[in-house]
């Protein structure tokens, strides 16, 4: 099969969306389809989400699909919200609803990472990050805790319902509350916490392969058994990847539920408070300010206003900008410059 018929299925799981893309090896895009779903708010200050909707939306979306372009698809890559976890047993099944970084309800066990002059944090440390999240479990859910086998990022926890292996990769490793900058797993800490080390998937490269898709899941998808299923990478870094980030200094602004603005490096960024800095999905890094609200709160305006997005953002360009106006998208607290998880909008 040649470069242009051989197809690359590329897997978005999103907080609010799952994305698929497909391409050629060329680099051409073939064809593309996406699901939403809403996150779950069972408490307030709580963003969780049942991974079968995932599931479900992955299926949806496959069917979108031409099916001549799946049946040419030879490998598949992931992106993934990060910071979140989906606890499950041995066998991958989730044991809870995955908790989702948008999630406030660990704010007051950040403690057990004290940032002052002593202890410097090497990266900050919100409460939807999973460190925070598993301690909660910990402290809440003892029976979940106890019979929990591994504790995935939600890439990874789809990756293994198609098939692949138990595995992280540093760029979301990095971002956990649990690692060093690098992405290494800091079992000292993680001990400390009095978490299992059992939970943390040993890491790998987010270019490697990790598994091949399973039977079942080729089926219920429509694609070849057997493609080989890339480890992945978080959202972020691949968003920089695929947009040509690679030299000091590149810098990119995305706008999905949250918001970023990252600047690459070849080596490791000076710390600075309140911004990150963590791994790329190829080797090098990053150092990222972030905002826990950009798209939800211009999709909460767009349904507000019946817009769709084309007439929405014609008509924001168009318009002078106001010097009397301002929005303050704190719904759910913020990251970045200031860490501050009560901070409100307005």
């Amino acid at each position: 099969m040649s470069s242009s018929q051989t197809r690359f299925l590329g897997i978005d799981l999103g907080t609010g969306s799952l994305k698929l893309g497909i391409v050629d090896g060329e680099g051409v895009e073939r064809a593309s389809a996406s699901v939403a779903y809403a996150l779950e708010t069972p408490q307030p200050g709580w963003a969780e989400i049942a991974v079968d909707r995932w599931w479900g939306a992955l299926v949806e979306a496959c069917s979108r699909l031409p099916e001549s372009e799946r049946a040419a698809v030879r490998a598949i890559g992931f992106s993934g919200q990060m910071h979140g976890v989906v606890l499950t047993d041995e066998a991958g099944r989730a044991l809870r609803p995955a908790m989702l970084w948008p999630d406030t309800r660990a704010h007051a066990l950040l403690d057990a990472w004290p940032d002052d002059a002593e202890h410097a944090q090497p990266n900050p440390v919100a409460p939807g990050m999973a460190g925070p999240l598993l301690r909660w479990v910990l402290q809440n859910e003892p029976p979940i805790a106890q019979a929990a086998r591994w504790a995935l990022q939600p890439k990874d926890w789809l990756r293994v319902a198609l098939g692949g292996a138990f595995v992280a990769d540093p760029s979301d490793a990095c971002a956990t509350a649990l690692a060093a900058p690098d992405g290494a797993w800091d079992f000292a800490l993680i001990e400390r916490l009095g978490l299992p080390a059992r939970w943390f998937a040993p890491l790998a490269g987010s270019s490697e392969a990790s598994g091949t898709l399973s039977g079942a899941a080729a089926q219920a998808l429509g694609l070849p058994a057997g493609i080989v299923l890339a480890t992945g990478a978080g959202d972020t870094p691949c968003a920089a990847l695929g947009s040509g980030l690679a030299d000091d200094g590149d810098a990119l602004l995305t706008t999905g539920t949250g918001g970023q603005i990252i600047v690459t490096a070849r080596s490791i960024p000076p710390a600075r408070r309140g911004l990150h800095r963590y791994r790329s999905a190829t080797g090098g890094w990053y150092t990222m300010a972030a905002m826990q609200n950009v798209g939800v709160a211009l999709e909460a305006a767009r349904g507000w206003l019946s817009y769709d997005w084309a007439c929405a953002y014609a008509d924001a360009f168009a318009a002078p900008p106001s010097e009397t106006l301002a929005f303050l998208p704190y719904l759910s607290g913020e990251r970045s410059p200031w860490l501050d998880p009560a901070a409100r909008g307005g």
